[in-house]
């Protein structure tokens, strides 16, 4: 449940300030920085976590599986998996975002 929340806190809080940053930046494609297209990854790949975490968590509650011996092949494993890495994928994005926005800005 935790995990759930705070999960859809951050994906709020960086849909917003992902937003209110390219109003803001008005950011001109043809010069782009490593710290832009960093938050631009990020923030596409936001939605990405999100709806597999929603997915693996309703496959979880509705679907109860056919083959319990072998729980890697079940879909909720592959989704909970691939959330899992994309979700590393963002982290690290997201600290390479922060730390090129120090040295570019």
């Amino acid at each position: 449940m935790l995990h759930t929340l705070i999960g859809y806190f951050i994906t709020f809080v960086t849909i917003v300030w992902g937003f209110k940053a390219l109003a803001y930046g008005q950011w001109d494609a043809s010069d782009p920085n490593p710290h832009v297209v960093l938050g631009l990854i990020v923030l596409s790949t936001i939605f990405i976590v999100s709806i597999t975490g929603i997915v693996s968590a309703l496959i979880g509650r509705f679907y109860h599986g056919t083959k319990p011996w072998s729980s890697s092949k079940e879909p909720q494993n592959r989704v909970g998996k691939f959330h899992k890495i994309a979700g590393y994928f963002i982290i690290l994005c997201g600290i390479a975002a922060n730390a090129s926005g120090i040295v570019v800005f």
